[in-house]
């Protein structure tokens, strides 16, 4: 077996665990306890400290060596602090099965996994790779190393069951066993498997800080796992963790030799999504050369560049990343209507002139939104004439200007995405639509503002708030669907799940409105009228401005 792809195991290898917070109902998200989520099961728990993860390093380190016995002592090490981590049960599994085909200890440890979590995929993998290699010991080696569970899973797959999404507790003492992780890792910190180790840990112990600090080493050092780690930036975006999503992305492209991703599928700066929010990445610290480098290694023209800056309320930078392009070809009518826009130059021929076909979206939308503020909405619909929206699914940045547009009426429903109609419904104090909120190409942050409105009380919602509930201090459509979801079965708010929708409210019509509903159930005048006045501040439809009268 090749270097590199010895025992990869899944759980942190291109299909990352989402790791959540909860305590309770849905409203009751607090910083108290970790809880892990494998494939939609809750396994509450407390994290575990340093020696369990030393012992759990040394395994990983051991097995990625082919010294299987090392790793087995190694694993038990760590299953005597940590005893209810199928993770680790898996590993002294599959260790022993290699050892010994007829140790039952290895049926035993695997057991006791799926005693955890039924459908621990690991260990079901496993399981079937022990019984294989019983009944034909040569064939079951090459099978295993040659399964899916080693190799990178397509970028295009369905990511739904992808999830990663939690930060670990933040009381005392936590940042220092945090920087105690990273000094024991570092110690190899040559090895990729190290950092590998790290991210499973991390990912399985719930702290995706730890975990996206480990996957950029890992897109550093190890070329085949490039394309795994692509899948979870999808899955950090979809969760509604933008920001790490972008950082993970951005180590992608800025990693050395791109197109090495093991030999298997696509490249990760070859997938849309991917290659955005890694220029989003560097748009957000102004780096203009960071995004001019990015966007040619993904081979994005430099309008799709200019227009994301622009959407990310940079005007300045969309015109320096521009300008060469204007330069170069004056002819070019898409380039020259983003630097007049941005340049304060846009004139009413914007809409008169010749429809240009095929304008890409980070382009056709902030410029239908400066037309619509200058000249109304009627020559705004021009801009867009044969362009349609053409929004990525998981795009937020997009996803919020399509909506946008259409609550003043650029845009029509149908012409909008799945994604943005489940948000225009909800800024319309209406129920999505059943098909946009089962429509595959939704992210989870969606789907859950969808069921939130559609089915607030039925257990596949609440299963998907809790997989998600640490995500509602970073992203505003996880934090009011939770609290619909608290409101419609009558349970707490927290304090944090509270703090977390005020902080969004000064900015986020829906998380405004959920706040209005919050404030008015708990009958403190003061706090409704405040909720009510950000609300006025946002918004657009006519549900927002009755809402924010009432």
């Amino acid at each position: 077996m090749r270097r590199g792809r010895k025992w990869r195991v899944l759980t942190g290898a291109g299909l990352p665990v989402l790791a959540a917070l909860s305590f309770g109902g849905l409203g009751c998200v607090g910083q108290t306890t970790v809880a892990r989520v494998s494939n939609g099961h809750l396994l509450p728990g407390r994290f575990i400290g340093v020696d369990a993860y030393a012992a759990f390093l040394r395994g990983a380190l051991a097995e990625q060596d082919g010294d299987t016995r090392g790793a087995l002592a190694a694993y038990e090490a760590a299953a005597r602090s940590d005893p209810d981590d199928p993770e680790i049960l898996v590993r002294i599994g599959r260790m022993r099965c290699t050892i010994d085909r007829e140790d039952a200890g290895a049926d035993q440890a695997i057991h006791e996994a799926l005693q955890i979590d039924t459908r621990y995929e690991p260990a079901l993998l496993a399981r079937g790779y022990c019984e294989t290699l019983r009944a034909r010991p040569e064939a079951a080696m090459e099978a295993f190393a040659q399964a899916a569970i080693w190799e990178p899973m397509g970028l295009e797959a369905d990511v739904d069951a992808a999830h990663l999404g939690a930060t670990m507790p933040t009381k005392g003492g936590d940042d220092e066993l945090k920087a105690r992780l990273l000094a024991l890792t570092m110690l190899h910190g040559d090895r990729g498997e190290a950092w590998e180790a790290l991210e499973v840990w991390a990912t399985t112990h719930g702290d995706v800080e730890l975990a996206v600090q480990a996957m950029v080493q890992v897109v550093r050092l190890l070329p085949g796992r490039r394309v795994a780690v692509g899948q979870s930036v999808i899955a950090l975006a979809s969760a509604g963790r933008r920001g790490a999503a972008e950082r993970v992305a951005g180590a992608l492209l800025d990693a050395p030799g791109d197109r090495v991703s093991g030999g298997e599928g696509k490249p990760p700066a070859s997938v849309p999504l991917v290659a955005r929010l890694a220029v989003d990445e560097a748009i957000t610290r102004g780096d203009r050369e960071k995004v001019l480098a990015r966007a040619a290694r993904a081979h994005l023209p430099a309008a799709v560049a200019a227009g994301r800056a622009w959407a990310h309320g940079d005007p300045k930078l969309a015109q320096e990343l521009i300008y060469p392009t204007v330069r170069a070809d004056p002819a070019n009518l898409a380039a020259r209507w983003v630097f007049d826009a941005v340049s304060g130059r846009l004139g009413p021929g914007v809409g008169t002139s010749a429809p240009v076909s095929n304008l890409p979206p980070e382009v056709g939308l902030p410029l239908a939104r400066a037309v619509d503020l200058a000249f109304g909405a009627e020559v705004a619909r021009k801009v867009l004439t044969g362009n349609g929206v053409r929004v990525l699914a998981g795009d937020a940045l997009l996803t919020g200007l399509a909506v946008e547009l259409a609550t003043v009426g650029v845009l029509s429903d149908p012409e909008l995405p799945a994604d943005a109609r489940v948000e225009l419904a909800a800024r319309r104090f209406m129920a999505p639509a059943e098909a946009d909120v089962a429509d595959p190409t939704l992210d989870d942050r969606h789907r859950l503002l969808g069921l939130s409105l559609l089915h607030p009380v039925d257990e596949a919602t609440k299963n998907l708030g809790r997989r998600l509930a640490s995500s509602s201090a970073a992203d505003p459509l996880v934090a009011a669907a939770l609290v619909n979801v608290a409101l419609a079965r009558h349970e707490a708010v927290s304090a944090p799940l509270q703090a977390a929708l005020e902080s969004f409210a000064a900015t986020d019509p829906i998380a405004a409105s959920a706040l209005v509903e919050l404030t008015h159930q708990s009958g403190a005048p003061a706090a409704v009228g405040q909720a009510r006045r950000r609300l006025a501040a946002l918004a657009r439809t006519p549900a927002e401005r009755q809402r924010s009268e009432q």
